[in-house]
Order: C-alpha cells, then sequence, then structure tokens
C-alpha cells in the first residue's frame, strides 16, 4: 500500500499518522511486514487544495474481506489525502523485504513545453 499525507503535517505528526495506520492494520488482525517512509513529493495535481504530500510505503497481510474497512478508515481519516492498495505475490513480497528501497516511488509528472522553429 501506498498512502500520501497532508504536507502540512510536522515530522512528529508524520509518525504519529503512520502509527496511526499501523493500528488500523493490527486491529483488523494484520501483520505490516515493512514501512517504508518515501518523503515529501509533488502531486501530479492538486488534491483537497494541496500540491505535495509525503509518501509512505507499506507491506502488510491481511484477509481480503478487511480491505474494505481499512480503504473506509484511512479515508476517514483526515491526515490521508490519497491511498492505493495493491496485492502482490509472494514472490515480489520476498524481494521487497529483501531491498532497502520502497518498491514504487512517485513518478515526476513530465512538463511540456512550447517549442518554437
Amino acid at each position: 500500500m501506498i498512502y500520501c499525507f497532508r504536507p502540512t503535517l510536522d515530522p512528529d505528526s508524520v509518525e504519529a499518522a503512520i502509527k496511526t495506520v499501523e493500528d488500523y492494520i493490527l486491529n483488523l488482525n494484520g501483520k505490516i511486514l515493512k514501512t517504508e517512509k518515501i518523503g515529501r513529493k509533488k502531486l501530479a495535481y492538486e488534491i483537497n487544495k494541496f500540491r505535495d504530500g509525503f509518501y509512505v510505503e507499506s507491506i502488510f497481510q491481511l484477509e481480503a474481506d478487511k480491505i474494505t474497512a481499512l480503504r473506509r478508515n484511512l479515508k476517514l481519516n483526515e491526515n490521508v489525502i490519497r491511498e492505493m492498495i495493491l496485492k502482490m505475490d509472494e514472490k515480489k513480497v520476498e524481494k521487497a523485504l529483501a531491498t532497502a528501497a520502497p518498491i514504487a516511488r512517485p513518478v515526476k509528472v513530465r512538463e511540456t513545453v512550447n517549442n518554437k522553429q
């Protein structure tokens, strides 16, 4: 799962927000395998009047029928401005846990420039 926090959070608030998201997973009897802070990145488009956000990536195990409850909790959390939950197969999970780098990184949007000839 990759999720994005409001850019107005200070570093202590980001840590608390990450802990809150991890608690959501644990309260649903999930297991957190890895959490990686990607950092503050510019958003591809404005979300809730924010131009950038603080990205975090988590790898966790959770029963499929509890994903809806997790999404609902994330939507109700005012600090989370966007989330994306992906299903990974066993091999990709093992590979991701073995590497220190995040699995996915936000991609910069290429700006188009009018070329005059």
